[in-house]
């Protein structure tokens, strides 16, 4: 296991329904991608007058484990909530978030830092394994059956954000992004992955869970917003009469209504 140096900055939350404090956003800083996983305590305390049962411990998916000694706290009383995160494949931002379920509420605690490669980093097979297999699979490989937006909604979204509007992992919407890649190298960068940047080859054959027909289907859904611009841009041209004659096309009444 890896413990790092880090600075949290704590913004401490008071429930006045039932005065337990906890911070709700942790900032762990720069850690780098290990196969150590990191770790982290948070502390929980019980600040109010009456026993507090925390029912459940969750977290966002299978990387991020989170886990508390005890769950019922009397008054005054503290807990150390254990988190350990599996960084592998994780390269840039990060965002983890952790929910502590109650009998009265839920409370949300928010993990954040960014993820450097470590130095000789790991290969596309080693970050498919480990994405492709339990307990990351259930949030990059819930493929079955699935194609185009529904497809990119189950795998791609949890790394490149709904719609692909970016996430931990590069926007794919950005127009600048989908003019610099043709059709041909939009399949290659999916179904090949790119060992750089930490993006595993999603194709079957090169031990991803996506067949070719599945990557083929997100392409169009990739360059959707793109099209509709230039659809927007066509409708936007002047015809050639109207650039000729501005006011050809317009329509003017007849008489004002002073008859003038």
């Amino acid at each position: 296991m890896f413990l790092a140096p880090i600075t949290v900055l704590f913004n401490f939350v008071l429930s006045l329904s039932s005065s337990l404090t906890y911070p709700a956003i942790v900032d762990v800083g720069e850690i780098y991608e290990n196969e150590r996983p990191f770790q982290h305590e948070i502390k929980i305390s019980n600040n109010g007058r009456d026993v507090i049962e925390i029912l459940s411990v969750e977290t966002t998916c299978g990387c991020t484990i989170a886990e508390m000694e005890k769950k019922e706290l009397a008054p005054g009383e503290e807990v150390m909530l254990n988190v350990t995160i599996d960084t592998v494949g994780k390269r840039g931002g990060m965002e983890k978030k952790i929910t502590l379920k109650t009998q009265e509420q839920d409370y949300l605690i928010k993990v954040r830092g960014f993820v450097r490669k470590e130095v000789g980093g790991h290969s596309t097979g080693f970050l498919q394994k480990k994405i492709f297999n339990e307990p990351c699979a259930s949030c990059h490989s819930n493929d079955e059956g699935k194609m185009s937006k529904t497809l990119f909604a189950a795998v791609c979204s949890f790394c490149h954000g709904p719609h692909g509007s970016g996430g931990t992992a590069p926007a794919l919407n950005r127009l600048s992004f989908l003019k610099s890649v043709d059709d041909n190298d939009l399949y290659d960068i999916i179904a090949n992955g790119r060992e750089e940047s930490g993006m595993p080859a999603f194709l079957d054959s090169h031990g991803g869970p996506l067949s070719k027909e599945q990557v083929l289907s997100l392409l169009p859904y990739l360059r959707r917003d793109e099209k509709l611009l230039n659809r927007l841009k066509e409708k936007k041209k002047p015809s050639l009469n109207e650039e000729k004659n501005p006011r050809r096309n317009h329509s003017f009444p007849e008489s004002t209504p002073n008859g003038l």
